[in-house]
């Protein structure tokens, strides 16, 4: 590999950068400022306090998760340490490298020693917007984390950011580059406020599908209802055990001593693999033709759900025309008078149920016995396809928005790189 460096580049401590590009001393440009060690006896939530200020503390950042203290004692001793609108915090405790920029509706908030603060000193040199993205950048995260202390909390101080440097482009690029990153930013926020809505669609339509059925709003006031062992149900709707729906099938694992059962050719389901989508599009382990022979083998649209571990009652569907799963799925083949989607959904919504099936074992395990008695409720089968279709539409609206929203984060990830580096440039980009 060749260490020249191209035409327009020139080589500095932090690597190589455009030629007008500066890399500077973070103690020339940045305020910054490590937050106070606060007791835990000096959190509260009770009413012995004036409790109007959250403190940022863990290491990590979510302000919504900021933990409240007492205003009396911020008035004796921590006032000084009152985060201000614009700041920008990087966690420097355990989970190193983490950014959040400090919004008015934050406020009022106060740091503690596992977050420090930063803010330019001259904006018209650096530029707030610019330094929020250059700290999330593996630039500036390189420099933090090479010099980290401890081995199981890791953690970095004053003493270490002293020592990291700030690469900056002149003013209008600095500003390019934070517009094109905030734009990518705002539509993944946008994207991803998209999907919590639709999940919170799906949770109010299942409730009412499962109370009412298909009907419109107006109109279930007029369901003739039962009440059942799992609740109410319109009175034509029946209450079945599992068993009664499909043949239920209890996975197993071929011998992973004999490699020739593992390869590439059909899905081997473990928990790991399920809940992310309706479907199970990938696994981490796959099987090959021998692997599949000496398994249970699973059509499409086979319904599964994890009856042993700590994730009892995560569910999901198979994808493919062929694939299997390990000892810790439960998978049902429907009959032919029960629609698999249904009875993925009907599960979904009394899922929370299935773990007080196991019992208090170190391993919870719901068995196939216990499993094959749980009920759902069930209707007749035009019904369940309607149901089926509605809470399917909503699903597909949720994944296509979240691959949009992976794709976003991919290329705010891919983005951030290539203009922090300067290997893409916007200097001359109308703002």
């Amino acid at each position: 590999m060749s260490n020249e460096v191209p035409e327009g580049y020139k080589m500095t401590e932090i690597g190589v950068i455009p030629e007008e590009w500066k890399a500077i001393d973070t103690t020339d440009i940045l305020f910054y400022q490590e937050g106070p060690g606060i007791r835990s006896y000096e959190y509260t939530d009770t009413g012995c306090h004036i409790i109007n200020v959250r403190c940022v503390r863990d290491g990590y950042i979510n302000l919504d998760d900021a933990r409240y203290v007492s205003w009396d004692l911020i008035n004796d001793k921590w006032k000084h340490f009152l985060i201000e609108q614009g700041d920008i915090l990087v966690t420097t405790s355990g989970t190193i490298g983490r950014v959040a920029r400090v919004r008015k509706y934050d406020l009022p908030l106060l740091m503690n020693t596992s977050v420090v603060r930063f803010r330019s000193l001259d904006n018209d040199i650096l530029s707030d917007d610019y330094l929020q993205f250059f700290l999330m950048s593996r630039i500036f995260y390189d420099q933090l984390y090479a010099q980290h202390t401890g081995a199981v909390i890791k953690n970095v101080g004053p003493a270490h950011i002293v020592r990291t440097r700030v690469m900056i482009p002149p003013l209008h690029e600095q500003q390019a580059i934070a517009s094109i990153l905030s734009s990518i930013q705002e539509a993944k926020e946008k994207t991803d406020a998209v999907i919590q809505s639709a999940r919170e669609l799906k949770k109010s339509l299942m409730k009412h599908l499962f109370t009412y059925g298909p009907v419109p709003l107006d109109e279930a006031e007029n369901v003739p209802l039962k009440e059942t062992e799992i609740g109410m149900i319109p009175e034509e709707w029946d209450v079945v055990k599992l068993g009664d729906t499909g043949d239920i099938i209890t996975g197993t694992t071929p011998r992973t001593d004999v490699k020739e059962y593992y390869g590439d050719e059909y899905m081997f389901i473990s928990p790991g693999d399920m809940g992310k989508t309706k479907y199970v599009y990938d696994t981490s382990k796959w099987l090959s033709e021998d692997g599949l022979n000496v398994s249970r083998v699973l059509p499409r649209n086979t319904v599964l759900v994890v009856c042993i571990g700590a994730t009892i009652g995560k569910i999901s569907m198979t994808y493919n025309a062929k694939s299997t799963t390990n000892q810790q799925i439960n998978a049902i083949i429907a009959n032919d008078n029960v629609c698999p989607h249904y009875l993925y959904y009907a599960i979904d919504y009394r899922s929370g149920k299935l773990p007080s099936l196991a019992g208090r074992a170190a391993v919870p395990i719901v068995n196939k016995s216990s499993f094959s008695k749980f009920t759902i409720s069930m209707p007749p089968l035009h019904i369940q396809q309607n149901i089926a279709g509605i809470l399917s539409a909503v699903d597909h609206k949720i994944e296509a928005e979240e691959n949009k929203s992976k794709a976003l984060g991919e290329l705010f990830r891919t983005m951030l790189h290539n203009l922090m580096t300067g290997k893409i440039r916007v200097r001359n980009m109308e703002i």
